[in-house]
């Protein structure tokens, strides 16, 4: 995010009845920099969203800054995919389990697609269960409106370090042009110094890659238990706790 039209908390909308449609235009110069970043137009997008407090969003569109539009089509909101607990810390060779949840949120019955991706080291071992049925990468289930799907990610580590990222997307079946919806999860095992990538800058005021340095030092030491996250993930991490076994943090 680099700038925000309509200050920290938006514009208000007083008219809240259904079928009213609200019309606004807003003229922003865009700058050469951010920050002493450049700012290429042609690699920004535009987001408008609307949300009844200063936390949860209710429905919202991006679009392309140049030349894109929405007509509110692929805007459906076909439903969430939520979770307590984002991150969990990993044993080798022990299972851990992430529970999550899929929500449907169109007005009639729909078959929803649920797909997981995962970065893990291909020694990991790792399904989904929903209903006592185990699925290694994608599964449909059917759901009413407000119905939802328990989902139980299970994660076996190896002996490999890692910080490893769980994808999952809900997707509607009847809706294929419609946004989906994602979430991550995450387990991190075997790891005792975490490497955290960051886009911003240090002190001099510039960037530094230090991709190829920090885990030659590393591997000069002897230490293999180093794995490497961005500082999103990170945040999670401390947020639940999952660092315990991690003794030192290099940010790149």
């Amino acid at each position: 995010m680099r700038y925000l039209l309509t200050g920290q908390w938006g514009d208000t909308v007083l008219t809240t009845t259904q079928g009213t449609v609200i019309s606004r235009t807003y003229t922003y110069v865009v700058p050469a920099s951010y920050n002493n970043v450049p700012c290429n137009v042609n690699n920004c997008d535009i987001s408008v969203f609307v949300t009844e407090s200063h936390q949860e969003i209710y429905t919202g569109v991006t679009a392309p800054a140049i030349g894109g539009s929405s007509n509110g089509v692929t805007s459906l909101y076909i439903g969430a995919l939520a979770s307590n607990s984002l991150v969990t810390e990993g044993t080798n060779a022990v299972q851990s389990t992430l529970n999550l949840t899929a929500t449907s949120f169109l007005t009639l019955t729909d078959d929803f697609t649920i797909t997981m991706t995962t970065d893990a080291p291909s020694g990991w071992s790792s399904s989904f269960n929903i209903g006592g049925t185990d699925y290694i990468s994608t599964a449909t289930v059917n759901l009413a409106n407000g119905a939802f799907a328990n989902i139980a990610l299970n994660v076996t580590p190896d002996a490999t370090p890692a910080f490893a990222n769980y994808y999952f997307t809900l997707t509607s079946n009847s809706h294929p042009e419609a946004a989906s919806q994602v979430i991550q999860l995450s387990v991190i095992s075997g790891i005792t110094n975490l490497i955290v990538t960051s886009n911003g800058s240090w002190g001099d005021g510039g960037s530094h890659n230090y991709d190829a340095i920090y885990p030659s030092a590393l591997a000069a030491t002897g230490c293999t238990a180093y794995g490497k996250t961005n500082s999103v993930n990170m945040v999670r991490a401390i947020n639940a706790n999952a660092l315990s076994h991690v003794k030192n943090i290099f940010f790149d």
